[in-house]
């Protein structure tokens, strides 16, 4: 049997380049592309995954006899260099010796994956298909497959992160962080179950779920006669593709007899840069009402 390998390449910040270059931008992606044609096999397969993300399918390239680390410097050395010969920066993912009894799109998706990986570190080119990223990937499909019955069972959780003013020490407002502790899982990181609901959308739950919460949690306060503060709850970019986004906000303030100044929505100043107009008004209709709009982020 042939070990086979399956790559994915992208080049570093391609749609800047396209918007300035227009078409002619292509013939770059299009010199990449040959260059790396010519190291690779005869009989490679090469495919477009989207604009500038192209795929290989090759017959394995390096020695058997070469451990998994000198496989990776091995591609690592050779996207380096042609990055620098090519002026540009060239990302890859990379599957070797794949199960080529499993579907193809299995391994595509894996390959995009190590490819995202190898995009989030500076000076980094390449990045395999490894075990601890094939763990990640499971782990990240339990999170999809459970997220639904955990929040319905209260698995997740609202916990308030206090603000204190530096000068007086007084607690002056808090943010809603959301935690999920699971039967199965264990402690869920945010830093592992935000990045997933923000792929798959559910975030827009996660959000509504955190403000009606701290909504009866404000009522709850108040009537136990317990001093309240502003709380800031995050907002997503899915969330502004809900048309009942004003449902979301308004219904729970109402239902608790929450009045808005007590209630802070807080976006990421990338989020801000990137709303479209009817979002921009939307946002300026909350803050008529009285609920404050704070950045998050700002100035990263």
């Amino acid at each position: 049997d042939l070990d086979m390998t399956l790559a994915m390449t992208d080049v570093r910040g391609f749609k800047r380049l396209n918007e300035q270059m227009g078409d002619s931008s292509f013939e770059i992606l299009r010199r990449v592309v040959a260059e790396i044609r010519n190291a690779y096999p005869e009989n490679t397969i090469i495919g477009t995954y989207n604009i500038d993300q192209i795929i290989y399918l090759h017959p394995t390239i390096t020695g058997k006899d070469m451990s998994n680390e000198e496989k990776e410097e091995w591609y690592e050395t050779r996207f380096r260099s042609l990055s620098k010969d090519m002026d540009v920066v060239i990302k890859a993912g990379i599957c070797e010796n794949f199960d080529t009894t499993r579907r193809l799109m299995g391994h595509v998706n894996n390959v995009w994956e190590a490819l995202r990986e190898a995009k989030k570190i500076y000076g980094r080119y390449s990045r395999f298909v490894s075990k601890d990223l094939l763990d990640k990937l499971q782990r990240n499909a339990r999170i999809e497959d459970l997220m639904e019955k955990a929040l319905k069972n209260g698995e997740m959780q609202v916990y308030y992160q206090p603000k204190h003013d530096a000068k007086t020490e007084k607690l002056v407002g808090a943010e809603a962080l959301m935690r999920w502790i699971s039967p199965e899982l264990g402690f869920v990181s945010p830093g592992e179950f935000i990045p997933v609901f923000e792929k798959n959308g559910f975030v827009s739950m996660a959000d509504a779920f955190v403000w009606r919460e701290t909504c009866k949690n404000q009522r709850k306060w108040i009537d136990n006669c317990l001093k309240v503060v502003p709380i800031s709850v995050n907002a997503s970019r899915h969330d502004f593709a809900h048309k009942d986004l004003e449902q979301f906000i308004i219904k729970p303030l109402q239902d608790n007899g929450i009045a808005e100044h007590l209630m802070h929505l807080e976006i990421t100043e990338s989020l801000f840069e990137n709303l479209s107009s009817e979002a921009f008004n939307l946002l300026q209709d909350f803050r008529r009402r009285g609920i404050k709009i704070e950045l998050d982020d700002f100035g990263t």
